[in-house]
């Protein structure tokens, strides 16, 4: 009861959490308030490390400051007796820091692996083994072939596309790689993709593109175009519609203008044509998917065969291959998708007809009335004008040619290719600006008249800049 009760020991003044030392206060950072502290450290000065805490003002004078005598945050241990004491000769050793693992004690066990084929030391530098340069910087080369293999296999097998090349190398543009690689890494496992600081190749892709603006010589080659039909496909896998309409209408632009849809004579520019045929139908058929919103690729890409696979609906009690000009008057209400559906009607019968035998083609359907009518209700309806290389009266002397020479000739390959690309030119413009059209001449949307049509304001992009108004 009498024993002494022993006083605790005196606390250590409190500072505030504010304060920092003198050149963190001069280079206005945040200090931890310990000294030394860890920017002080950092920067070599744990010796000046200083703090200062202010007094009050006096009657005319500014902020007076006196020195605070820091806390020591490491106490050093205490030292027991008869222990040695560490001299200014003997300097006591640092201890290590924790992440500092210890060495390892030699192996004594043999490696089974191979060992290198040993170099002299006199060799030249051409004599090291090299890894094969790649002509992209953000790709190496191993992951460059393993990602052109994976498209030229699975993705190219799969879809059909018309590539001019079937198995890209090294040295195809940088615009056409990167394309892609960016469309094959997200089907890829490769360790080397998912290390790599890409998100399922979308910087690649944005890439691609960025080269195929920079470099116009590329743009308008047969490269170009097949750089667009990857970056399209590409973009409506991943549900970028937009992107990949502005990909197709720059393709179809790009493609026109280098002549794809001319006939060649020649069997060289045959064999050379019927990929360039395919790659301008492939583009017809990416519109026509765009439009019609289907939600697999797979089918449309498959639009260069005897019949594309569309989803038609039934048929009308009117034939549409004796479509009338009546008919369109005597219907002002007409919206444009019941006509394009009537178009897609139209196309199919056009492709059916033109692989079917030459004497049932010719007495069945006229092909000069019924393209001169089309492209004349086309036209009105979309105020486009009509195409320079597909005109009625080519398509009706090599109609009368190819029912002269019967079923054989080179005649009916180049009536069928006339066929198809005069009907699916027209449809892919209305397609593709199916946005920016007017509504027929006098018909508002909901049935009423209006005085002037409506025009969406294009934004300039890839398509906008390189499609020119035929």
């Amino acid at each position: 009861m009498d024993s002494a009760v022993e006083d605790p020991p005196p606390k250590e003044p409190l500072r505030k959490a504010t304060s920092a030392c003198t050149l963190c206060q001069l280079r206005k950072r945040r200090c931890e308030g310990v000294q030394p502290c860890s920017y002080c450290q950092a920067k070599g000065v744990a010796d000046e490390c200083t703090f200062v805490t202010p007094n009050k003002r006096g009657p005319k004078k500014g902020a007076v400051y006196k020195k605070r005598r820091p806390r020591v945050v490491n106490p050093p241990p205490p030292v027991e007796e008869g222990a040695p004491t560490a001299t200014a000769e003997d300097p006591v050793p640092l201890p290590l820091p924790s992440f500092v693992a210890p060495r390892p004690a030699p192996s004594t066990s043999t490696s089974t692996l191979p060992l290198p084929t040993p170099i002299p030391a006199s060799a030249p530098a051409s004599a090291l083994p090299q890894p094969p340069p790649s002509p992209l910087a953000e790709i190496s080369a191993p992951l460059l072939s393993h990602l052109l293999q994976i498209h030229h296999q699975y993705l190219n097998a799969l879809t059909d596309l018309p590539l001019f090349s079937t198995s890209p190398s090294l040295t195809s543009p940088p615009a056409l790689l990167y394309a892609l690689a960016g469309s094959a890494a997200p089907f890829s496992t490769h360790p080397l993709v998912a290390a790599s600081t890409t998100e399922n190749g979308r910087d690649w892709v944005m890439k691609a593109r960025e080269e195929l603006l920079r470099n116009e010589e590329i743009r308008f080659s047969e490269e170009g175009v097949q750089t667009m039909i990857v970056l399209a496909g590409d973009a409506l896998v991943r549900g970028e519609g937009r992107q990949a309409g502005l990909d197709v209408a720059g393709g179809i632009s790009v493609a026109l203008s280098l002549g794809f849809d001319r006939p060649q004579l020649t069997a060289q520019e045959q064999e050379e044509g019927s990929t360039k045929h395919r790659a301008l139908f492939t583009l017809y058929a990416l519109s026509l998917h765009l439009s019609l919103g289907s939600s697999s690729l797979l089918p449309l890409t498959h639009a260069a065969s005897a019949v594309l696979p569309l989803p038609l609906p039934s048929s009308p009690a009117t034939p549409i291959l004796t479509l009338q000009s009546t008919e369109l008057s005597s219907h002002p209400s007409l919206t444009l998708e019941p006509y394009l559906l009537r178009s897609l009607h139209l196309l199919h019968q056009v492709i059916e007809l033109s692989s079917s035998p030459s004497a049932n083609r010719t007495n069945d359907w006229d092909p000069s009335s019924t393209f001169s009518l089309l492209s004349l209700q086309l036209s009105d309806w979309g105020d486009l004008p009509l195409s320079a290389n597909f005109n009625s009266t080519v398509l009706a002397s090599l109609a009368l040619s190819d029912s002269d020479d019967g079923e054989d000739g080179e005649t009916g390959n180049e009536l069928e290719t006339y066929l198809t690309m005069h009907l699916a030119h027209h449809l892919a413009y209305l397609l593709l600006f199916r946005p920016y059209l007017p509504l027929p001449r006098g018909v508002g949307v909901g049935g009423e008249e209006t005085r002037r049509t409506k025009w969406a304001k294009m934004k300039p992009s890839l398509g906008s800049r390189v499609m020119p108004r035929l």
